[in-house]
């Protein structure tokens, strides 16, 4: 099967070849082309070669050409780019030196064709002078020949320098990697690892001696000088610090390790029994004890180099050559004393070894053997180089196929994470394993469910708790856990309110999330169980392939996985002790009388039994996570403590003190209360009101033009009278790359924005260091400037100390949410770093990735975060994070205008307004100019004169920066655009009030002339200047200031909802500000509003009932002088005024707004209708919010069966019910799909699916709707798979196109949608990130100019709407009446969409179809209303 695979592999890669010669070569053939007849013989009486002349030139040029020693040194120098690791001699010590190789093929050679790829490892080893660098090179120049077509590609791809002809230095030093032509930008691309040849002693190769000479003269060009080396603890004495040793002991445990295929060539086969064999064996012998959990053994390829070609012809063919070389020596284990001492050191494991194959074949996966022939048969080589290949590619195939099958397969970001660690491992102990599933520890993902927390506790225990390590002790630690998990399960089950008792939801809904987190770690994280002579091994189910191997990693005994107990059997036991262990925490729950509430009880319970629990670990502090909180075990956390651990939100308010203001004090750590406890300076947690909005600052990026940025914040802070820091007023705040450290400036170091002005002006001057020959620089580094200068000035500014998330600190915490892009480099995947946690499972549709370290020891600084995020390709290299290896670039190449990400993260982080508006989006740029596109083709010019510079130098690299750079050269364009995108699919044009509008703005500054390239410091002070002088023209900056101050109030109840006689619906509560009692901040706050006194004018609050229908009323409520008073004097924000709010059906909107001038704001210099700004989270329908509360969260394993049955089955699938309907509706909390009268649900079952027409009786219109008849009305209701919804009335906002009177001129009119009347359905889906969809039947008077203005505009911004087609017929109101209306709503699995408006009994009407953005969460039907009822 595998020469089948191989000859396939042949097969296609003699497909990929050019034609002809003359096609490569333009006609121009060499003197000796053809010279040789078929059929002649030669002087060793074979038939001479029939030659392809580009094989016989190629390979010419690396036997025949005859270098000097000048030229070789010139090699060297330009292939010391290629290096990888190696060691390094100091006066005093040895280090291992490594460079980011690994990391820039990948990046180089991505093309955004794979969401990930898989690199292969072959590393290629042997004696000194067998060839090794020839063979690769070979390979590569062959591959590299079947891939391009055009000669001036010819070197593209960096190759070995191979040895001067008769030289006895060996020439290649260290370990060089390399990339294979054919699978370069594949998903599996192969990799060559050339090692330094194991028999030259301690003579210097000629690459390291040529690299030391280069630093040792301090050239800069062209030289990669390597400042990534840890010391090697271990080298102490003359032997260990030899070149040898660590030749023959630490190269082999790092590529033995990691090595999918191992070449090792040699040259003289005669030599193979006393030294090859030897060497081959020692190799492995000297690396195999030294992983643990290797996912598979490397597969050997014996490559016999300059074979005679006298031998026989079938020798060629590999299987006849591996089985002939493994039979001539099959006695060499009992004829060499080395290889006799291997096999009796395996005996004593019960190993016994008959022949050198069997020895083989217990080091190594698989044996093939290719010869390679002498030069002078060029054709016979090129074909045995083509089998090397073809062999290398189907072992790497079968290892990739293993690895898949035990979950063990790394991504390049993640290989390069374990080298990384691999490289800090071996460097402090050499002869320690490596542990692959330790390793695989740190990067499992953020859990999801019940089931990945679970599973993290097990683990956070069973590996960092020192009583549970090295020893046989699974049994052990899950009877131990069962008493946590059983109050686990009581917690949860109060905490969401789950119907059932607890032991009920214990065996059905819990189960199945247990049983699946018991089964993972019994398969995947449990060692085994077998012992021996004091030795335990320590090898995992799926991996255990070598035998039963120590912590030490000696291999004491063969066999296979000996399971520590039954796991079946076990674990319906171990159910049952969780089941005893809640019976005693239920008995107890009873003991306590009825008059607690039950979920403080469990609450206090379930403190007592964690306590406890942790307790009995010997190493509590050394049980962390920042994925799981560690004390209910549900939950991802959020809120660090002094003593390093995470709580979520849940679990501070149980233990916390609430002292008012949604503010929290913990006092104490409940893992651990007796020895973490801060009375006497409380840890101070602060939550986002219940029902207030959320208020969001995006930052585009944009290098030293991010002033422009702040100077539009301090504008904002001087508006408000520099009285309250202008951050103080978001609750998320969203940068890229400069504005990213904008962000990280304000939000979490908490600067003023004067403060950050001067230290962003510092920065910049200190980060942008140019490299000598700037141009040149590009090529040969790869970047404009120095990243040490501009690392050391981040550390400066944000100290080298201070983490992003996580750490042991009592300080307060700001309680602003700041996420910066950026960008995996790797595989070009969008990111985001943030100060806060949040679950994984609302994140999977997101168009980026959500980062966060389970490992604490591995969280980025903060100075990091603001490397990571400004990296730009072409300015500054990649940013590399030490500890993991994972290389970052600028976050602009996704995200310039994060706007998007901004609004993704508020739905994602609060999901009790995640279906509102935000209360403000406010998006900043930095600076407009007249000519954008200028500096993009100046730069663009100036990468092709650099590239043209070097010609020798890859390409690629070149194409892949500027891919990944042109979003930001461009970022003008792209930012303005995205923001053109987002607000149209926030807002669709015609379908959205002024009111909702002015909560996304957008500020920039106009610049004169062209905007300054990013790096341009000299132009810093001038951009400053032009941005003040611009943004104080600007009236959106006023309005900005004031809706953030409207945004600092909010309405919090304290009843419920009544129904009074009259049958309208009340309720009551005060107004609250969400700063913090007695800060400056509501002082500060105190004086804005007194400043906003002008004459008789007064600040005052609005509040609007029954808003948008036609018994709108309208209450003033002015703020008491006491209270200014009070808040300027004390910091205390007191309306001692109860606020009412009463609607006369409780479907209706209510809005809130406070006045802070008495004229309207103005947009673009016109004044606007608005004077009214909403307070946090209003307008919404406060009426409907406690019978629609959503349903507490099932586990999934409980969900998602029966919900997946019933879509096979064809059933309802209900949509969360988020409004109301009158008529004989369901109750807005209910979960039935189908609404109406009984007789109605029966005629709707009748029906095929999602239709909702026209009711024959008026009578379910109420009393209310006839005295006012709506224009456009608003409900949000079930709606069901195949089901049909009929005979509703439907109430909310509407549209009014009404005049003002002369007696309303003063009161607020907050839409001016004039579009025609409509009624509209509202559908809130689920799935974030799914596109909202509009499916309108247009009105009947529509503007045909303003639809030709629709269209233009549409072409313009390269997006289009569906159009009505030309025999459409306008909807007419006298046309209309009397007939039956229809509308289709369609829904799948997946997502929500409104696939068609229809209406039955009459000519069809226009339609429109507006795809929304990310996660707006709502599909709208809208349907005309012409006769003031519905329908």
């Amino acid at each position: 099967m595998a020469l089948i695979a191989i000859t396939g592999l042949m097969q296609m890669e003699a497909m990929e070849k050019p034609a002809s010669f003359d096609e490569l070569h333009h006609g121009e053939r060499p003197a000796n082309y053809g010279h040789l007849r078929a059929g002649a013989v030669g002087i060793d009486g074979r038939p001479h070669e029939k030659v392809d002349p580009e094989v016989v030139q190629r390979l010419t040029q690396i036997f025949g050409h005859h270098r000097s020693l000048e030229e070789q040194e010139a090699l060297h120098e330009s292939d010391i780019n290629t290096t990888w690791f190696g060691v390094l001699k100091g006066s005093n010590q040895q280090f291992l030196h490594y460079s980011n190789r690994l990391i820039n093929i990948m990046r180089e050679s991505q093309t955004g064709d794979f969401a990930e790829r898989f690199p292969h490892l072959v590393s290629f080893v042997g004696q000194t002078g067998a060839g090794k660098s020839t063979v690769i090179k070979m390979l590569i120049d062959r591959e590299q020949a079947c891939t391009n077509t055009r000669p001036h590609h010819a070197d593209i791809f960096s190759a070995p320098v191979t040895g001067l002809v008769n030289d006895n230095i060996p020439t290649t030093g260290d370990v060089h990697l390399y990339s294979d032509p054919s699978t370069y930008s594949g998903r599996r691309p192969i990799l060559y690892a050339d090692c330094e040849g194991m028999s030259g002693g301690e003579k210097l190769p000629r690459g390291v001696a040529c690299k030391e000479k280069l630093e040792a003269a301090k050239a800069t060009t062209r030289v990669a000088k390597s400042k990534l080396r840890k010391p090697l603890e271990w080298a102490n004495g003359a032997k260990p610090q030899s070149r040898e040793y660590a030749v023959k002991r630490l190269y082999p445990r790092i590529l033995y390790t990691f090595s999918d295929v191992v070449v090792f060539v040699l040259r003289e086969v005669r030599t193979f029994e006393t030294e090859v064999l030897q060497k081959l064996v020692e190799w492995a012998y000297s690396s195999i004890d030294k992983s643990i959990n290797q996912p598979n053994l490397p597969h050997i390829i014996i490559a016999l180099n300059a074979t005679e070609n006298a031998i026989d012809e079938k020798q060629w063919d590999l299987e006849v050559a591996t089985e002939k070389l493994l039979d001539d020596y099959k006695d060499s284990i009992h004829q060499v004393q080395k290889l006799q001492n291997i096999v009796a050191s395996l005996k004593t494991i019960d190993k016994n070894i008959s022949s050198t194959k069997e020895l083989l074949e217990y080091y190594y996966s698989s044996i093939t053997v290719v010869r390679i022939p002498t030069k002078g048969r060029y054709m016979l080589i090129d074909d045995q180089i083509g089998k090397l290949h073809a062999v290398i590619r189907q072992k790497c195939s079968t290892s990739f196929a293993h690895k898949k099958s035990v979950r063990m397969l790394l991504n390049a970001e993640r290989l390069q994470q374990y080298v990384n660690s691999a490289y800090d491992h071996f460097s402090r102990r050499l002869d320690e394993p490596f542990d692959f599933v330790k390793e695989a520890l740190r990067h499992n993902p953020m859990p999801r469910d019940f089931r990945g927390h679970i599973l993290n506790l097990m683990l956070s225990i069973y590996n960092d708790v020192d009583s549970f390590k090295d020893r046989r002790c699974g049994e052990k630690l899950l009877r131990l856990l069962s008493r946590p998990i059983a109050s686990c399960v009581m917690l949860a089950a109060a905490r969401e309110d789950l119907q059932g008792s607890y032991s009920t939801l214990l065996w059905n809904t819990f189960y199945m999330p247990i049983k699946a987190a018991y089964d993972e770690f019994c398969e995947q994280w449990l060692r085994c169980g077998f012992s021996q002579n004091g030795s335990t091994c320590c090898v995992v189910k799926n991996l255990h392939k070598k035998g039963h191997q120590a912590r030490s990693g000696k291999i004491f005994s063969k066999g296979s996985y000996s399971p520590e107990f039954s796991s079946d059997v076990f674990f319906e036991d171990w159910m049952l002790d969780i089941g005893s262990h809640l019976d005693k925490l239920i008995r107890k729950l009873n003991e306590f009388g009825a008059d607690v509430q039950e979920r403080e009880l469990v609450a206090r319970l379930h403190r007592t039994e964690i306590e406890t629990f942790y307790r009995k670990l010997d190493s509590v502090t050394k049980v962390k996570s920042h994925a799981t909180c560690l004390c209910c075990v549900r939950k991802v956390p959020e809120h660090v403590l002094p003593c390093g651990h995470v709580l979520c939100d849940a679990c501070v308010q149980s233990i916390g003190d609430d002292v008012g203001g949604c503010v929290f004090e913990v006092r104490y750590c409940p893992l651990h209360p007796q020895y973490a406890k801060w009375y006497d300076n409380p840890v101070r947690i602060k939550f986002k009101p219940k029902d207030a909005g959320v208020r969001l600052l995006c930052l585009d990026g944009g290098g030293i033009r991010g002033i422009v940025e702040l100077v539009i914040l301090r504008a904002i802070e001087k508006e408000l009278g520099d009285l309250i820091p202008v951050q103080n007023f978001f609750d998320l705040i969203v940068g890229t790359s400069t504005g990213g450290i904008v962000a990280l400036g304000l939000g979490v170091k908490n600067w003023r924005v004067s403060i950050c002005i001067a230290h962003f002006k510092k920065l910049c001057k200190e980060a942008f260091t140019a490299r000598p020959l700037k141009r040149l620089a590009l090529v040969s580094h790869k970047s404009y400037y120095k990243s040490t200068p501009f690392e050391l000035a981040l550390k400066a500014t944000f100290d080298d100390q201070s983490l992003l998330f996580g750490g042991s600190s009592s300080e307060l915490r700001t309680p602003i949410k700041v996420a910066v892009t950026s960008t995996a480099a790797t595989e070009n995947r969008p990111v985001i770093l943030t100060n806060y946690n949040s679950s994984g499972v609302k994140r999977e549709k997101l168009p980026y990735q959500f980062l966060r370290s389970q490992d604490p020891a591995t969280e980025l600084k903060l100075w990091e975060a603001a490397r990571a995020t400004s990296a730009a390709p072409l300015y500054f290299k990649p940013f590399i994070k030490a500890e993991t290896g994972v290389p970052f670039t600028d976050g602009a190449i996704h995200h310039n205008c994060p706007a998007w990400v901004a609004n993704c993260e508020r739905q994602v982080l609060w999901e009790d307004v995640r279906n509102r508006q935000p209360d403000i989006l406010l998006s900043l740029g930095t600076g407009l100019s007249s000519q954008p596109l200028a500096q993009s083709a100046n730069v663009e010019a100036e990468i092709k004169r650099a590239e043209r510079t070097l010609q020798k130098r890859s390409t690629s690299g070149f194409t892949y920066m500027w891919r990944t750079a042109y979003g930001i050269l461009d970022s003008q364009l792209n930012s303005e655009q995205t923001w053109r995108d987002f607000s149209n699919k926030m807002l669709p044009r015609g379908w959205s009030t002024e009111e909702e509008e002015r909560r996304y703005m957008r500020i920039n500054v106009q610049l004169k002339g062209d905007r300054p390239n990013l790096d341009q410091v000299t132009e810093l002070q001038s951009l400053e200047d032009q941005a003040v002088q611009s943004i104080s023209r600007n009236p959106d900056i006023r309005e900005t200031a004031h809706r953030l101050v409207a945004s600092s109030f909010y309405y919090e109840r304290h009843s419920g909802i009544h129904q009074e006689l009259n049958g309208n619906f009340t309720t009551r509560g005060y107004i609250r500000c969400r700063f913090d009692k007695g800060s400056q901040d509501i002082k500060g706050l105190g004086q804005i509003l007194r400043n906003c006194y002008n004459g008789d004018f007064e600040p005052f609050f609005l509040l609007q009932e029954n808003y948008g229908l036609a018994d709108e009323t309208y209450k003033e409520f002015a703020i008491p002088p006491a209270t200014l008073d009070d808040m300027c004097r004390r910091g205390l924000f007191d309306m001692s005024t109860e606020v009412t709010v009463e609607a006369s059906i409780h479907s209706s909107a209510t809005r809130m707004a406070l006045c802070l001038q008495e004229h309207s704001y103005l947009k673009s210099g016109v004044p606007q209708a608005e004077r009214y700004l909403s307070i946090s989270g209003f307008p919404r329908e406060i009426f409907t919010q406690e019978v629609n509360k959503p349903l507490p969260p099932v586990p999934e394993a409980e969900a998602t069966a029966p919900a997946r049955k019933a879509a096979a089955d064809g059933a309802s699938t209900s949509v969360p019910i988020l409004g109301t309907a009158t008529g004989g509706a369901t109750s807005p909390g209910s979960n039935s799909s189908l609404s109406g009268t009984a007789e109605q649900q029966q005629q709707q079952q009748q029906q095929p699916g999602g239709v909702l027409s026209r009711p024959d009786s008026a009578s379910t219109t109420s009393s209310a709707e006839k005295d006012h008849p709506p224009k456009q009305r608003s409900g949000i209701f079930s709606l069901g798979r195949n089901s049909t919804l009929s005979d509703l009335s439907l109430r909310g906002r509407f549209a009014s196109s009404r005049p003002k009177s002369d007696e309303n001129k003063h009161r607020p009119h907050p839409h001016s949608h004039t579009r025609g009347s409509t009624t509209t359905l509202v559908a809130s889906p689920e799935p974030l990130g799914t596109p909202m969809f509009t499916a309108p039947l247009r009105s009947p008077r529509v503007d045909e100019e303003e639809e030709e203005e629709d269209d233009e505009e549409s072409k313009q911004s390269g997006h289009s709407e569906e159009r009505p087609s030309a025999d459409a017929t306008p909807l007419d109101d006298d046309e209309s009446r009397g007939e039956s209306w229809t509308v289709t709503v369609g829904i799948d699995d997946d997502s929500f969409g409104g696939q068609a408006a229809r209406r039955s009994g009459g000519s069809v009407g226009r339609t429109k179809t507006q795809t929304l953005g990310f996660g707006l969460g709502v599909l709208e039907v809208d349907i005309p209303d012409t006769d003031g009822r519905l329908f």
